[in-house]
C-alpha cells in the first residue's frame, strides 16, 4: 500500500499547498480520503488514471474536504466512463445534497 498526501492545507489553499485529499494505493486501486479541490487535477497531474477509484471516503462536510468532489464526480460520469466506485460520507446531508446535485 502507497500513501500519497495530494492536499493539507488548513482550509485556505495556497500555492502548492491544497486542500485536504489523501490518496491510498493498493495495486492499481485508489481510495480517496476526502476530496479537497483540486484533487482531480492533482490526480491526473500523477498519472493516475481515475478509472482506478474504487471508493472515496469522506470524513465530515467541510469545504476544504469536498470541494473536488463535484468536479470528479462530473468527469467520472462523462469522461472517464469505466470508473466503478463507492462513497461513504459521514453526514447524511451531505450525501443527500451530492445525490441532489448529481
Amino acid at each position: 500500500m502507497k500513501v500519497t498526501f495530494l492536499g493539507t492545507a488548513d482550509g485556505v489553499p495556497r500555492p502548492g499547498h491544497f486542500c485536504t485529499s489523501t490518496m491510498f494505493e493498493v495495486g492499481n486501486a485508489i481510495y480517496l480520503i476526502d476530496t479537497g479541490a483540486p484533487v482531480i487535477d492533482l490526480l491526473l497531474k500523477l498519472g493516475k488514471n481515475p478509472n482506478n477509484i474504487k471508493a472515496i471516503f469522506n470524513t465530515h462536510g467541510h469545504g476544504d474536504h469536498l470541494d473536488g468532489m463535484l468536479e470528479l464526480l462530473d468527469l467520472c460520469r462523462w469522461a472517464y466512463t469505466s470508473t466503478s466506485y463507492d462513497i461513504f460520507m459521514t453526514e447524511q446531508t451531505v450525501a443527500d445534497g451530492f445525490r441532489n446535485c448529481v
